[in-house]
């Protein structure tokens, strides 16, 4: 809610700082609010319609809305610019998996591997989920509580504490961003 704070403060500062549209479009990402999150790449792509990490934002927040068509519109648009981006590979993975096109989806999770290790736990969840004959489309959030996955377990203590001084490190990029996009007097 800060960030988001922080966003409009800096869009209100100027409207065509693509850093605040993204940051903006994060936060309502964060948030789960996906159309907003979708409003605000829109606004952000208007200014600077090459821009990957508005486009990862875009082809998420596209799945989650289940326009899979429209996600994968995006990922490949964010791949086109740069087929090293491991996001986008995974938001790829996501939307064919969403549209049935299950060798595709492994495909693409095991080329996001291949780029960042942090996508290896959605590759052998994957795997597994294919191993156990399970729907591999449980994978993607659904508000659909038939193919919804179970809900994790709250962290541990030490998890806790990182996701605080994340957050705490979040808030300070946030504030530099508005102090940086705000007017000098």
């Amino acid at each position: 809610i800060i960030a988001l704070a922080m966003a409009k403060t800096a869009l209100e500062a100027d409207p065509n700082a693509i850093q605040a549209h993204l940051l903006m479009a994060a936060a309502y990402k964060g948030m789960g609010n996906y159309r907003a999150a979708l409003a605000a790449v829109e606004a952000g792509m208007k200014l600077d319609p090459s821009n990957r990490a508005l486009l990862n934002i875009k082809a998420n927040a596209l799945n989650h809305l289940k326009d899979f068509k429209g996600a994968l519109r995006a990922a490949d648009a964010a791949l086109a610019l740069d087929p090293s981006d491991g996001a986008a590979h995974v938001n790829r993975a996501f939307a064919l998996g969403g549209l049935g096109d299950t060798e595709g989806m492994i495909a693409e999770l095991r080329t996001a591997a291949a780029l960042d290790p942090q996508y290896q736990a959605s590759l052998d969840a994957a795997l597994k989920a294919l191993a156990n004959g399970d729907d591999l489309f449980g994978l993607v959030k659904s508000d659909d509580p038939s193919r919804r996955a179970p809900a994790a377990a709250p962290p541990p203590p030490n998890r806790r504490l990182r996701a605080l001084v994340i957050s705490f490190l979040g808030l300070a990029l946030a504030l530099g961003l508005a102090f940086a996009l705000a007017p000098a007097f």
